[in-house]
């Protein structure tokens, strides 16, 4: 059996290359939970999710994770599955306001190393059911939306100031574009946390920055937990199903932040959405 190792899944189009298939039924595929019989979005979803986790264990800063996550091409960003290798993924980070190509490189070198080690040295555990299934809706949300015929790319920055102008009569097209930004929050022991308020009602905290998720955390003391970052449709999707209100950025200064009632949430997902 030919070996299936790290670098591979960093190769092509990361973890969402056709080549990731190789996987099953391999050492490495094993350890990760891969069965043979897995079907491709199966695969995807299992290997993502141990990508994800170890690269918060081997990272401690979130340039370093965010350079890892790029170079697996776990975030789903759209824009970074238009691209064929790993060198145009860092590339593409860089523009974004990331490190060089040399301290990529390095990083990815270096951090690439460490997750062998680790996986070498003790089986990493399954992905829980109720992870799984949660992961499996997000990827496919993300499979049906980049496949429709709109696209829309939306940067942190604007999305904030717009938010700020609500006042100019711009709450529409902010709420709309709400649904393609990626919202950044905590998921702890399998479920995502909400605040209760004094009315009884539930609300989720979400950010648009991995920064602002981390002043909340210290802010707050709240329960360690482990980052995702999802569009906001796959998020508001579920929120809905659950009656939760969103919490966009509390505690941040400034005038980029907002919520919306459990009834608002409801009325931001499109008419047909399951």
């Amino acid at each position: 059996m030919q070996e299936f190792t790290v670098k591979k899944m960093r190769a092509g189009r990361g973890v969402r290359d056709e080549g990731l298939l190789a996987i099953r039924g391999t050492g490495l595929g094993r350890r990760l939970g891969v069965s043979a019989s897995d079907d491709a979005l199966t695969v995807l979803v299992k290997v993502s999710w141990q990508v994800e986790r170890v690269i918060g264990e081997v990272s401690g800063d979130p340039r370093s994770r965010r350079v890892l996550r790029y170079s697996f091409n776990t975030p789903r960003v759209h824009a970074l599955n238009r691209l064929a290798t790993q060198k145009e993924r860092l590339e593409f980070l860089a523009r974004d306001g990331g490190p060089g190509k040399s301290t990529s490189d390095r990083l990815v070198s270096e951090l690439s190393e460490a997750i062998e080690e680790r996986w070498g040295k003790c089986e990493p555990p399954p992905i829980p059911a109720v992870e799984f299934a949660l992961w499996r809706q997000w990827e496919q949300d993300h499979a049906r939306i980049g496949s429709g015929t709109i696209h829309i790319e939306v940067d942190a920055d604007d999305f904030e100031q717009s938010i700020h102008d609500w006042m100019t009569g711009g709450r529409a097209r902010v709420e709309r574009r709400l649904l393609f930004q990626e919202l950044y929050f905590d998921l702890v022991d399998g479920t995502v946390p909400s605040v209760r308020t004094k009315s009884g009602v539930h609300y989720v905290s979400v950010f648009t920055r991995p920064e602002h998720l981390a002043e909340f955390r210290r802010e707050t003391s709240a329960p360690p937990g482990r980052q995702v970052v999802v569009p906001g449709l796959e998020l508001l999707r579920r929120l809905r199903a659950t009656g939760v209100g969103l919490a966009l950025n509390p505690l941040v200064r400034g005038g980029g932040k907002s919520y919306w009632t459990p009834d608002e949430v409801a009325a931001l997902v499109p008419r047909g959405e399951g």
